[in-house]
């Protein structure tokens, strides 16, 4: 399986997902199973060109077929949102995610918080700030950078300093 997945990921990071999505029909047809690290491969590149719908009906396929989500997929998920500005969307599948016994992780919060930043929603994001720090995580240089830059963008530049 990991050769399979290895040549699928990079004929996607390639920009040959049309291949690469031959090939996986090529593997199913040959009764092999995609697992976690196939299915993250097609939803990163569903995600980076844009094809939501996409990117959605693999998700539920993957869930059908018995994979379980782990934090990796749920951060392509939310990701894919958040970059368009569909909060609501990206909030949504972070909920799910934790509904699912999935935690978030450092780049979680990372895109969540530099999204909302983005979006001049920076009391959400600082919230954010604070559910990830009471989760125990440590902030990354991310996280800060979005604030920072987020308070100053929207006109607090004391804030940005004192935060």
């Amino acid at each position: 399986m990991v050769t399979w997945n290895s040549f699928m990921y990079s004929l996607c990071k390639h920009g040959r997902s049309k291949e690469a999505a031959e090939f996986f029909d090529s593997m199913t047809s040959k009764g092999l199973k995609p697992d976690i690290v196939t299915y993250s491969t097609f939803l990163h590149e569903y995600a980076t060109e844009g094809c939501l719908a996409d990117m959605i009906n693999l998700f539920n396929s993957m869930e059908d077929n018995g994979i379980v989500a782990d934090c990796n997929v749920f951060n392509i998920l939310i990701d894919a949102y958040a970059k368009r500005g569909m909060m609501h969307e990206a909030m949504l599948i972070f909920t799910e995610m934790q509904e699912q016994g999935v935690s978030p992780n450092v780049f979680t919060y990372a895109i969540v918080t530099a999204a909302l930043c983005r979006m001049g929603s920076l009391s959400d994001a600082m919230d954010k700030l604070n559910e990830m720090i009471a989760m125990g995580l440590q902030p990354n240089k991310v996280v800060y950078h979005s604030l920072i830059q987020g308070f100053c963008t929207h006109g607090d530049l004391v804030k940005a300093f004192l935060k």
